[in-house]
């Protein structure tokens, strides 16, 4: 299963896989979004959801 998200304010819409973080599938589709350690640990890739349904998944150790 997949899920279309909007990055906004650029208002670009990726196409994510159920086991995919948005920042993969963003960088994988020639999108760039801010990152620095790749794992979520730095928050320099940290987002808000405006609408939806989220898992936000197992927090970083």
């Amino acid at each position: 299963m997949s899920y279309q998200v909007t990055i906004e304010p650029i208002g670009t819409t990726i196409e994510v896989e159920e086991d995919q973080t948005i920042l993969d599938a963003a960088l994988r589709q020639g999108v760039w979004l801010p990152f620095a350690c790749g794992h979520g640990t730095c928050g320099t890739c940290k987002v808000q959801v405006t609408d939806g349904f989220y898992d936000v998944g197992e927090a970083s150790p």
